[in-house]
C-alpha cells in the first residue's frame, strides 16, 4: 500500500463518486492545497468505504470556493473499501484504528501508511484537524473531542452543541492529530443524506473564516459534554436478528427500534432484547475492564438496563457490531470548575 502525495486536486476531481476514486487514485492519497495563510487545515475523509458525506462536503466545497483563505492538507482514505462501499475490506485493518503509532509494530502496510501521513502533517504544523465520519445506526449530528480543552471544545461545538468527549479506541485518527493541533471528529449521521453534506460544507467555509481557532464564537462552548465511559462489545461471530423474540433461532434478538435509543437516557428496567449465552453481551470500560453487571442484568434471557445509561452509535449494521462495536455508553461531564 503506497500513499500518493499530491500538489493539487486530481484530475476530475470533482466529477468523481466516491466508489470511482480506487481507479483514479490507486490507494490512499494525501493532497497538499496552497491558500493565503499558512499553517493548514487538515481535513481526513473515507477512513470508512462506506462513510461518505465527507468526500462529498469537500467536494462541496470546492465547487463553492474561489480561493483557499488557509493551506490545505487532504487525506483520502481507503478508496478500496469506498470502491465496494464497504467499511474496511476483509483483511484490511480499519483504517480508524492505525493512528496510535507509537504503541505499534508499524509490519503492516496500514500503520506504515499511517506514519508516513502523521509525519508530513506534523512537519507543516498544522492549525486544526477535522476527521468526518458517517455511523452506522441513527444518531444526531455531534462531534467528538479527544482532550476537553477550550480550542478542541470549540471546534467541536460550532459543529453541533452535542459534543462526546473519549478516550478509547485510542488508536483514531482525530487522537493523533491532537498531538499537534485542535483536532475534531465529526460523527454525520448516516451517508447519503445531501443536507448533512451541505452543513458540513458550511462548517468547513465557516471555521476557515476565522484566523485562530480560538476566535470562534463563544457560543460554540458549553456546560456539559457527554463522556464515553463503555463500549458493548459481541463475539466476532454471532447471529443476530431485531425481532425481540425470546424463541428466537438466533443467538440475539434485540428490538426493532434499537437505533432510535441513541442519545436518548435509558433508565432501570428498560429491555433491549433477548440473547441465549449472557457472554454475548459484555460492556467493557477504557482499560478493558468487564462492567456489564454494574449496568446490565439478564432475567429469563431478557438484556435490561440496571442503571441509568445514555447510549450512542447502537446500530443494527451486525458486521460492525461484531467486528468493532454495538455501540457506546455515555454519561454527562460538567465542564464547570
Amino acid at each position: 500500500m503506497q500513499l500518493k502525495v499530491l500538489d493539487s486536486l486530481p484530475p476530475q476531481f470533482l466529477e468523481l463518486s466516491h466508489d470511482q476514486l480506487l481507479e483514479h487514485l490507486g490507494g490512499p492519497t494525501l493532497i497538499r492545497l496552497e491558500g493565503k495563510k499558512r499553517n493548514p487545515l487538515f481535513i481526513s475523509m473515507l477512513l470508512h468505504g462506506n462513510e461518505t458525506t465527507s468526500f462529498y462536503a469537500v467536494k462541496d466545497f470546492f465547487r463553492k470556493t474561489n480561493y483557499l483563505k488557509r493551506d490545505l492538507i487532504l487525506f483520502i482514505g481507503n478508496v478500496e473499501a469506498a470502491a465496494q462501499s464497504l467499511r474496511h475490506l476483509d483483511g484490511q485493518k480499519d483504517f480508524n484504528r492505525i493512528w496510535d503509532v507509537s504503541s505499534q509494530t508499524g509490519e503492516s502496510d496500514e500503520e506504515k501508511m499511517a506514519k508516513q501521513v502523521l509525519d508530513i502533517v506534523e512537519a507543516a504544523n498544522p492549525w486544526a484537524s477535522i476527521d468526518i465520519h458517517n455511523n452506522t445506526g441513527k444518531n444526531p449530528l455531534y462531534g467528538c473531542v479527544n482532550h476537553l480543552e477550550e480550542d478542541f471544545l470549540r471546534l467541536a461545538g460550532f459543529f453541533n452543541r452535542k459534543v462526546v468527549y473519549f478516550n478509547e479506541p485510542r488508536e483514531v485518527m482525530s487522537n493523533a492529530m491532537a498531538k499537534f493541533c485542535p483536532s475534531v471528529t465529526l460523527e454525520c449521521g448516516v451517508s447519503g443524506d445531501e443536507t448533512v453534506v451541505r452543513t458540513v460544507r458550511k462548517y468547513i467555509q465557516k471555521v476557515l473564516d476565522h484566523e485562530k481557532v480560538s476566535d470562534l464564537p463563544d457560543d460554540s462552548l458549553m456546560n456539559h459534554v457527554y463522556q464515553t465511559f463503555g463500549r458493548i462489545k459481541f463475539p466476532r461471530v454471532l447471529t443476530i436478528d431485531f425481532e425481540n423474540e425470546k424463541e428466537s433461532s438466533n443467538q440475539m434478538s434485540l428490538r426493532p427500534d434499537i437505533e432510535n435509543m441513541n442519545f436518548i437516557p435509558l433508565n432501570e428496567g428498560e429491555p433491549l432484547g433477548f440473547v441465549k449465552d449472557p457472554s454475548y453481551f459484555q460492556v467493557l470500560d477504557d482499560q478493558d475492564n468487564n462492567i456489564t453487571d454494574e449496568y446490565f442484568e439478564i432475567v429469563d434471557l431478557e438484556i435490561r438496563v440496571k442503571k441509568t445509561v445514555i447510549p450512542s452509535m447502537f446500530t443494527k449494521d451486525t458486521r460492525v457490531a461484531c467486528s468493532d462495536s454495538f455501540g457506546y455508553l455515555m454519561k454527562w461531564v460538567s465542564l464547570k470548575n
